[in-house]
């Protein structure tokens, strides 16, 4: 599903921030939101979180609850010292109208995010997707600003929340809605797969590419102010104490119908070995996590917790065919690595949690339970990064000559959905995929710097 978790522990590179690293990059990481460079959640460490969407009634009064929780507020300077509990702030379009922001400041911000994700009519947000069944204000105007608290544990996160909520005292803001996260055991997303691989490494973090990540991304593909891959430097929306070191952060509440997926593996697999075959030919890695390019016949779990290993693969000199791992598989679709040119120009930061409790085991009974993931998408450009993926990669089959055919996992199923399984000597295709995840929320959000807070908050 694609929240990235971070890579912490004895078997990982520990993430060292500074402000003089990498390749002649120096990020200025005091005034970088942990937000936009750091996982919201990481194993043995911070494994609960919150999502609180806010609506400012006045504009001096949103301006004042900013300048009161400027002082929570977690740069990557300070996630580096693995606090107790983090939190950032997030603004959409909607927010800085409410907020008063001028006109000409305005204009500066992309298209797409002044637009906001209803206007942007993605693919797939149409039936039980559809906007106008979202949940708690989400998309639409109503949502000026999103504040992600994460903490060690629910006494730590309970403890952040009273103090984000006292900074509304006598305020006009109001609560929106709220969601719960959590990481769910051995780092797995609700269908059953571990989750967070093939997240990039920025240059400047400090955190070295794992094995299969190539050089680390340019700073400017994900935050303002930096050079990107085409050797630009990007300065924001707009450029100066706003625009510079923040950065677009794509929300997506992501449902996930974990009992239609084990019934539908019933309903084509010949037995159970086949069911995990059919379900690891569908995401491209198996559930332990290692990938079918690497382990094609059979599931290898140690591979799976290897960050030396687990993401070191390519497409094209093992499985130019994808008779290993398909060609319209989850993963590879989400990240086609050496399969397309320019692929770097398209790739994004991963983070977020699963919310709602894990489904039994051996059970495809729907329970009435929500679950799912809250995803985030963080990157410079709206269009070029989460769009284009989303709508290119995710739900057409254009660009690995599939017609049709969508993301099996998430894509946005019509009722003649099909998977193609290729598979010598006759390929094998799957037919009636319904659709796995329902789409009940989503905003564009700007998250700014420290010091574009703090501009913000003196519009007050």
């Amino acid at each position: 599903m694609g929240a990235g978790y971070g890579r912490r522990g004895a078997a990982a590179a520990a993430l060292e921030l500074t402000s003089a690293m990498g390749a002649g990059t120096m990020l200025e990481i005091a005034e970088i939101q942990s937000l936009s460079l750091c996982p919201v959640l990481t194993p043995g460490w911070i494994e609960r979180a919150m999502y609180l969407f806010l609506r400012f009634d006045l504009p001096g009064d949103g301006a004042r609850w900013l300048q009161r929780v400027a002082s929570r507020v977690t740069s990557a300077a300070t996630w580096s010292g693995e606090p107790a509990s983090t939190v950032g702030v997030a603004i959409s379009v909607w927010g800085l109208r409410a907020l008063g922001i001028s006109p000409a400041l305005l204009d500066g911000f992309a298209f797409e995010f002044r637009q906001g994700m209803v206007a942007r009519r993605l693919r797939g947000d149409s039936g039980t997707s559809a906007p106008s069944l979202w949940e708690g204000g989400l998309g639409t105007n109503v949502i000026h600003a999103m504040a992600v608290l994460a903490a060690r544990d629910e006494a730590a996160l309970a403890a952040e929340r009273a103090r984000i909520d006292a900074a509304g005292d006598g305020l006009a803001v109001t609560t929106q809605h709220v969601q719960d996260g959590h990481l769910l055991p051995e780092g797995r997303e609700h269908f059953g797969f571990r989750d967070g691989f093939g997240q990039p490494t920025v240059e400047g973090t400090g955190l070295p590419p794992l094995p299969g990540e190539d050089t680390p991304l340019k700073a400017g593909e994900v935050i303002f102010g930096y050079e990107d891959e085409l050797g630009f430097t990007p300065h924001g929306p707009p450029p100066g104490r706003l625009g510079r070191n923040g950065t677009y952060l794509v929300v997506r509440k992501l449902a996930q119908d974990v009992a239609a997926f084990r019934a539908f593996l019933r309903s084509v697999a010949a037995d159970a070995a086949d069911e995990e075959r059919v379900a690891a030919k569908m995401v491209g890695r198996w559930r332990s996590g290692a990938p079918l390019v690497l382990a094609p016949d059979a599931d290898d779990p140690a591979l799976g917790v290897d960050l030396a290993r687990n993401n070191d693969f390519a497409y094209g000199p093992t499985d130019a065919f994808g008779l290993r791992c398909p060609r319209g598989a989850h993963i590879r679709r989400a990240n086609p690595r050496d399969s397309l040119v320019n692929v770097r120009r398209h790739r994004i930061l991963r983070s977020g949690s699963a919310y709602g409790p894990p489904m039994p085991p051996g059970t495809s009974v729907e329970d009435g339970m929500e679950r799912g993931v809250m995803f985030l998408a963080i990157g410079a450009s709206i269009g070029r990064q989460f769009e284009f993926v989303h709508d290119q990669w995710m739900n057409d089959g254009g660009f690995v000559a599939l017609g049709r055919e969508t993301d099996p996992i998430t894509g946005a199923h019509g009722a003649e959905a099909t998977f193609t399984i290729p598979r010598r000597p006759v390929r094998r295709k799957l037919s009636g995929l319904p659709r796995f995840v329902t789409v009940r929320g989503g905003e564009y959000f700007f998250v700014p710097s420290v010091s574009g807070l703090a501009f913000l908050g003196e519009l007050a």
